[in-house]
């Protein structure tokens, strides 16, 4: 088809009103057309435009960086080919699954015959989230046939389309009884005067074009309960693909068992084997560096990656992603450096400091800065893989490949295959190696690229982006002082051995929040999107759902960790037994954290953000003066009791201030139903004895006694929820299982 004949035909879809003197498809290619043009402003990136013909609405969507024809070869009537960029085979489309932004169809659906497995297709091919506009006649001739296989109502497009894993987003009809009777009597019509070229343009005008005048008339006066909507000309249905609450399962399920590996790893080694092979000194001075750098990242990272979080869903196109991109980095790079200089020069308080009980970590004073720096980068690409929705790879190299290192330099180290300096030095270098793997797998894979910064600095959300990050940073800076203000304070308090003591228990009560951080990491594209649409209703339903989930899976593991308190002691050096408390207070207190749901995720998200930087403020505040005053009364007991207490405190104002301005809250009474679930398990625990299963051998036998009481422990607790139907998710799950489905593989991830 050359350009004149393109034209031409493109001319038939049209919104103009001068179409009425020579469109025979007026009604139905107006509204189409006005239709698509209400929704084509969503889409961004790469777009598919599946049956596309000539492309007639080609500069509808004129924002999308790359707009792509595919068809098959016996699309339409005329010869089209030359507009179509790829074909296919009618079965498979030649794209790689998640590598498009958004698909457009158009009056195709009616001619493929296979509409599942072309739906799946899309589906495969979308990215998460990615958008489907999808147009198909209800009242409409047959035409191009051989190729004319259905027509659809409402109920059946959106059945198709749901049953396929998409969730509607928009749905409107095109046309009503009058404009589709008047439709139909002018393609009546025009059947007749077309077969007359000499004079069809003047009987046209004769007698069509005054049906269309007439029925724009009536489609004007007329009230709506005379039109009548069961008769009309098109759907238009607009959908996301990857149901929202099937991206938290199946990104939360991968991330959980990744963070979960990790934590094994971390509890095998870091809290049981390596206490046997170096001293309690090394081990807290591994620990001080570990969270001391995690807190001094806020500073330099300017609160870069947040703003990446909270813009993301609302930028158009990629290339304010590319500048954003390039922005970042810059700045990032000169609080880098500002950050060095000045940690050069309070260098003399940092000594005074440590100096007394903690001189060793003096020694390596000057490694907290590329530390700082690669962890300060590290974060704002985990980051970029989030608003991608790809947490696993960053929760793997995080979790579990830096672990793996670092357990392969301790027993160098501890066989004395290197030396201490050498240590060290290499402890840094392990953060590097997985931050420039983080990297090329941002470059490589989510297309992680710089643009011109001029488009982000120059944008209308410049200023409000940057007052947004300066908040963040102010947050994140507290919230980091007050989640390890503890391991901060007590080794200039205690030493450097103390610490090394007091954080294999605080490992051990941590482990109760591993699903929470997965489920937390996830969920935030979700609020953000539903805080944008202000859909409150949502946002409610899925933090009570979420945070009774995150309750129960909580307590199942405070029953199995505080039901083996004894047994798990018992595989610790000697000294250790002192922080037996620690254990206790510490789980409690991360328990009760996860009781609370997603509340400063919810409040991050909300009009009311600034709000939790004074709370955060606050609990800092109240973490340092709990810290001073405890540790010296109380030892590591203090430092435990300061961080359960600041806790409850923490998520007790947030919940109560964000149920006052949203109406918001994570409560049922299933939460009660839990708790005297969790109560009557541990008192079952301390009836259950230790048994001697084999003589002499002390460590066999008190991991048989763990794994013994656990299952114990864990069976009337799983028992008892799915009797009290105390979670419907538990429910279905426990249903699943027993159903044999996961076994035999006949389940969809979604179920799970």
């Amino acid at each position: 088809m050359n350009s004149v004949e393109a034209n031409k035909s493109n001319q038939l879809f049209s919104k103009k009103r001068s179409g009425i003197f020579f469109n025979p498809f007026y009604f139905i290619r107006k509204e189409l057309y006005l239709a698509i043009s209400r929704q084509a402003f969503q889409f961004k990136g790469t777009l598919l435009d599946l049956g596309c013909g000539t492309k007639p609405y080609l500069q509808e969507f004129k924002q999308v960086e790359q707009y792509i024809g595919v068809d098959v070869e016996h699309s339409g009537n005329l010869d089209t080919k030359s507009m179509i960029d790829i074909f296919y085979d009618g079965k498979k489309l030649p794209f790689e699954s998640n590598s498009v932004d958004g698909v457009f169809s158009s009056e195709t659906l009616e001619h493929i015959f296979n509409p599942d497995e072309i739906v799946s297709e899309i589906y495969r091919v979308l990215k998460p989230n990615g958008m489907l506009l999808l147009t198909c006649p209800f009242f409409w001739p047959e035409h191009e046939v051989p190729y004319d296989y259905a027509r659809y109502s409402s109920f059946g497009i959106t059945h198709l389309l749901k049953s396929k894993g998409f969730e509607i987003v928009h749905y409107e009809k095109t046309g009503n009884y009058i404009t589709a009777m008047i439709q139909m009597k002018a393609l009546y019509l025009y059947f007749f005067i077309n077969k007359i070229p000499l004079l069809n343009s003047i009987l046209f005008v004769l007698f069509i074009s005054p049906l269309f005048i007439l029925g724009s008339l009536f489609n004007k006066i007329l009230p709506s309960v005379m039109k009548r909507k069961d008769l009309y000309l098109n759907n238009v249905i607009l959908v996301k693909n990857k149901l929202e609450m099937g991206i938290i399962k199946r990104q939360s399920l991968k991330t959980s068992i990744v963070n979960y590996l990790g934590v094994f790893l971390g509890v095998i080694f870091f809290v049981f084997v390596f206490p046997h092979i170096i001293s309690d000194e090394y081990l807290g001075l591994i620990g001080l560096f570990q969270n001391l750098s995690i807190t001094l990242v806020a500073l330099p990272s300017l609160g870069m990656a947040h703003i990446l979080l909270r813009y993301y869903s609302s930028w158009n196109d990629e290339k304010m992603l590319k500048s954003f991109n390039t922005f970042s980095v810059m700045m990032v790079g000169i609080a880098l450096i500002t950050f060095s200089a000045i940690w050069f020069l309070f260098k003399s308080p940092i000594v005074h400091f440590y100096e007394s009980h903690s001189s060793l970590f003096l020694k390596y004073f000057v490694l907290m800065i590329p530390l700082v720096i690669i962890q300060t980068y590290s974060s704002y690409f985990e980051i970029f893989s989030m608003v991608k929705l790809r947490i696993t790879v960053p929760a793997f190299l995080r979790e579990i490949g830096s672990r793996i290192i670092l357990i392969f330099l301790v027993f160098l180290f501890a066989y004395q295959h290197l030396n201490e300096e050498q240590f060290f030095n290499l402890f840094v270098f392990s953060y590097l190696l997985t931050a420039l793997i983080l990297i090329i797998y941002c470059v490589r894979i989510l297309n992680f690229e710089f643009g011109s910064i001029k488009i982000y600095v120059q944008s209308k959300e410049f200023k409000s982006s940057m007052r947004y990050g300066f908040g963040m940073l102010l947050l994140i800076s507290f919230t980091n002082f007050s989640n390890f203000i503890d391991s901060i304070i007590l080794p200039a308090y205690l030493g450097l051995d103390i610490l090394g003591i007091y954080l294999r228990p605080l490992v051990l009560g941590q482990m109760i929040q591993v699903p929470y951080r997965a489920i937390s990491l996830i969920s935030i594209p979700i609020l953000r999107e539903a805080f944008v649409q202000k859909d409150y209703a949502k946002i409610q339903k899925m933090n009570k759902g979420l945070a009774l989930n995150l309750f129960l899976i909580g307590c199942f593991l405070f029953s199995l960790l505080i039901g083996n308190t004894e047994n798990i002691f018992q595989l610790f050096p000697p000294q250790y037994t002192a922080a037996k408390d620690v254990l206790l207070i510490i789980a409690t207190g991360r328990l009760i954290d996860m009781a609370f749901g997603l509340n400063s995720e919810i409040l991050n998200y909300s009009p009311y953000y600034r709000s939790i930087i004074y709370f955060s403020l606050l609990m800092m505040a109240l973490s340092i003066v709990l810290n001073i005053i405890l540790i010296p009364k109380f030892g590591m007991n203090g430092a435990a009791i300061a961080v359960a207490i600041s806790l409850i405190i923490f998520n007790f104002l947030k919940t109560l201030y964000i149920y006052k301005k949203l109406n918001i809250h994570c409560f049922s009474k299933h939460y009660i139903t839990l708790i005297l679930i969790t109560l009557f398990v541990l008192v079952i625990a301390y009836f259950i004895p230790s048994i001697q299963f084999i003589s002499n051998h002390r460590f066999i036998n008190t991991l048989i006694n763990i794994i013994f009481k656990s299952s114990i422990l864990a069976t009337l607790f799983i028992g008892l929820t799915y009797f009290l139907k105390v979670s419907i998710d538990l429910n279905d799950f426990v249903k699943l299982v027993l159903s044999g489905k996961i076994l035999k593989g006949g389940h969809r991830l979604e179920e799970l």
